[in-house]
């Protein structure tokens, strides 16, 4: 048999084995300069597709904590009522490059999906959870590890940017040309497109429209805040369309009483999850882990030698 076609017929079988996304996944993937401010030069893990360092087993208890010499995560549930309640994952990191983003199928230009508890695995997260749902927006600005992929921005969203000092700058009502290169030097590296605003410079934010989230119906509600220097919470609630929730009115509130400067709304509803460790940590007893196409997540950049 000539060997071409028997390398091309074992070369389409690994595409279509599930071990495929895993292998797309841990390749370096070089990403275009998209934007003309210079990169940063230093960063701990790579601005690419690629993922964490493998956590260290040992740093995890449970779905509470994990903690390495590059990064901290510590989970706590809060009661509200017997119906309600939220948790808290306050993470802290060495290095901006240890927050990342990464998509289903290996890259921002696919539009697979597969369960986040899966995907999280797949690039070593440590700490994980739902992203801006990107292939099924519209009106983004789709930036992410570096590379941009699409700006169909026409004013009607806000729009988080995370740069290489790991800080969260949002523009509110983006239109095209509106989003910076960089701030204060530091190149923005992620650029995240569902939203809304919830709060800005530690002042809780309006909610002026629908938002298309359905802003007054009880669901459950998920947001990444940055409280400090490359510290940061995740903050979600229970609640779904069969049980309690809160409005985004309610949720603003409880998000800006928990100390942060800055608070942005992502995809919620059965798509809110929590990960640590591969595991789900928000409401795990049910069974609603959905496919998503992207996550957002924190990973250790330690070696397991020097700190």
């Amino acid at each position: 048999m000539n060997k071409k076609p028997l390398a091309l017929l074992l070369l389409l079988t690994l595409m279509l084995s599930p071990g495929a996304r895993a292998f797309q996944l841990n390749i370096s993937t070089p990403v275009p300069d998209t934007v003309s401010a210079a990169p940063k030069a230093d960063f701990l893990l790579p601005i690419d597709d690629t993922g964490g360092k493998k956590p260290n087993p040992a740093g995890f208890r449970g779905l509470e904590s994990y903690e390495d010499p590059t990064i901290s995560v510590h989970i706590t549930k809060h009661d509200i009522n017997a119906y309600m309640g939220y948790w808290v994952a306050e993470i802290k990191i060495k290095d901006a490059s240890q927050l990342r983003t990464a998509a289903a199928g290996g890259t921002f230009k696919s539009s697979a999906e597969i369960r986040a508890t899966y995907l999280a695995g797949l690039v070593n997260a440590v700490f994980a959870f739902t992203g801006d749902n990107y292939v099924m927006q519209k009106n983004v600005y789709l930036l992410r590890q570096g590379a941009l992929y699409k700006n169909d921005l026409n004013g009607t969203r806000d729009i988080l940017l995370i740069d290489s000092a790991g800080d969260f700058h949002i523009v509110q009502d983006a239109k095209k040309g509106d989003i910076p290169a960089a701030f204060d030097g530091n190149r923005i590296i992620n650029a995240i497109s569902f939203g809304p605003a919830l709060v800005i410079n530690g002042k809780a934010q309006p909610v002026e429209y629908d938002y298309s989230i359905r802003t007054d119906e009880l669901r459950r509600r998920i947001a990444i805040c940055q409280s400090d220097t490359l510290t940061y919470k995740v903050i979600v609630t229970t609640g779904n369309t069969n049980s309690h929730g809160m409005t985004l009115d309610e949720f603003t509130s409880l998000v800006a009483a928990q100390g942060v400067q800055t608070a942005y709304n992502l995809d919620g509803g059965d798509s809110a999850i929590m990960v640590l460790n591969g595991r789900k940590v928000n409401e795990p007893e049910l069974d609603n882990i959905r496919n998503l196409y992207d996550i957002i997540y924190f990973a250790s950049a330690w070696d397991g030698q020097s700190e």
